[in-house]
């Protein structure tokens, strides 16, 4: 798991209304790692969506002081519509402008999150590892690494994210691990 890290960290997501959450974007351009998709896959959109400032300030409360005097995460509810495709796929992309994240999952249903390694010569990518996250699990994710979702046919993802921009993944890990000592 270099990857990313199964925090065991439990978070008061009670204010969080996601019908309360406000359209930010969608994410659905293609990336150097997926531009060569197979055609069996159905590459689906990504949305981001703010939650109210109240709500946002009581989740970064709830965060480490320690992660906290590093940066001020941005927070965000990432949703994956469902998909009625055989073979739906966040395909193989990094994050820009998020150089980690912690995620806190409302809504999984058995997808799978893979990690690979870059061949730009080639444009070829290799699975590395791959970890399932279940509902109310909380992952730290270093989205600076290729990595994708296998989806789950006609089912909804849903997560709160903590979208660190400055600081590295392992930065963050380490101060978690620090706080839990």
């Amino acid at each position: 798991m270099k990857n990313y890290t199964l925090l065991e960290k439990n978070f008061d997501l009670s204010l969080v209304k996601l019908d309360h959450a406000i359209f930010h974007r969608t994410f659905s351009k293609r990336q150097p790692y997926n531009r060569s998709l197979e055609d069996k896959y159905d590459a689906i959109p990504t949305s981001t969506y703010l939650l109210p400032q109240e709500v946002t300030l009581n989740l970064i409360s709830q965060l480490p002081k320690k992660v906290l005097e590093l940066e001020i995460p941005y927070v965000f509810i990432i949703k994956v519509d469902p998909s009625d495709s055989p073979l739906p796929i966040l395909a193989a992309h990094v994050d820009i402008n998020r150089s980690c994240g912690i995620n806190i999952y409302i809504e999984a249903n058995g997808e799978r999150t893979q990690f690979y390694d870059w061949d730009p010569k080639t444009k070829t990518l290799s699975e590395t590892e791959y970890f399932i996250a279940e509902r109310g699990e909380c992952w730290l994710m270093d989205t600076t690494i290729p990595h994708s979702v296998s989806l789950v046919t006609g089912m909804q993802r849903v997560m709160l994210t903590f979208s660190f921009v400055k600081s590295p993944y392992q930065t963050v890990k380490n101060l978690f691990e620090l706080c839990h000592e």
